[in-house]
């Protein structure tokens, strides 16, 4: 999209918001008073407005309201889109400050080499590396919130746009690194070889049937009989080759690197980009790829 083209920008914005009248959704993330009473809540959106001072507004009639009040697209959530269950994943603190260091050098490098230095990304990268220097961890922020003012979101044009059709949390409203790990292979699951647990940070193998091994365990039990030792199923070529193999390392790598980028948190990230869901696979050099797992569905033994 060109964001530096006013007539790209409103047509994209229309179309997002035109998408939404008509529907049902559940109001969320409301701080006042008022907005409270009302989270939780179903309501029609029956109008959007995308030329209203202050940005794009929908009109929605709440259930058992007669009035409709204004809300924007970042407070509303599709029906069953959500959790409000807390998260019990907790990335080791040792871990977590290794991963983060190693994300803020390699996302700085990698944005300064592209170009692509985008005001929110520069800022969520010096979030996490103050706090680092100062040796604590950093502290949970807002879901997608950018960490600049409005002043700096409006003198950019992709910003406020990207700002605008931002949807809602399917969490809590917060990103916390910490928490990344939810539903993650290697986040609470347990060995199918050995019944051990399979905690975050540790090395696993994990298939596109959704079972996870410890590395040790896979190897073992693959080399008998290449197929998963649960379910049978024969797991796809990886690209470039090899056998298909998932470290629970990489994929937090990949979900942390990806806050950078989108400021999501982990449930957003987990709805919203991995519903196929996504997979990292080494390349034949090593480096972790996304893939959606559809694309590596194995084949069941006779």
């Amino acid at each position: 999209m060109d964001a530096s083209d006013p007539r790209v920008v409103e047509s994209v914005r229309s179309q997002f918001y035109q998408s939404m009248v008509g529907r049902q959704w559940v109001v969320r993330h409301l701080k006042s008073v008022r907005g409270a009473q009302l989270n939780g809540r179903r309501g029609m959106v029956v109008a959007a407005d995308t030329t209203a001072p202050g940005g794009p507004r929908l009109l929605v009639r709440i259930d058992g309201e007669q009035a409709a009040i204004r809300l924007k697209a970042v407070n509303l959530a599709e029906p069953g889109s959500f959790t409000d269950a807390p998260s019990l994943s907790r990335v080791p603190p040792d871990r977590l400050v290794f991963l983060l260091r190693r994300v803020v050098a390699e996302k700085a490098e990698e944005v300064s080499a592209e170009g692509m230095e985008r005001p929110d990304m520069v800022a969520r990268l010096a979030h996490w590396r103050k706090h680092l220097d100062e040796q604590r961890l950093p502290p949970p922020v807002a879901c997608m919130d950018p960490l600049l003012s409005a002043a700096e979101v409006a003198a950019a044009p992709l910003l406020t746009c990207m700002t605008q059709l931002r949807p809602c949390c399917t969490g809590d409203g917060t990103a916390d690194a910490a928490r990344f790990g939810e539903g993650l292979y290697g986040a609470g699951d347990v060995c199918a070889v050995c019944l051990s647990d399979l905690p975050v940070g540790l090395p696993v193998t994990g298939l596109p049937c959704g079972h996870v091994f410890h590395k040790a365990c896979a190897a073992d039990a693959l080399a008998v009989r290449h197929a998963c030792p649960s379910c049978a199923r024969v797991p796809p070529p990886a690209l470039n080759g090899g056998d298909f193999t998932v470290d629970s390392a990489d994929q937090l790598l990949v979900r942390l690197k990806e806050w950078v980028v989108s400021g999501m948190c982990e449930r957003c990230q987990a709805r919203y980009q991995e519903a196929d869901p996504l997979i990292a696979v080494p390349n034949a050099s090593g480096v972790a790829q996304l893939v959606a797992q559809s694309q590596l569905t194995g084949q069941a033994l006779g």
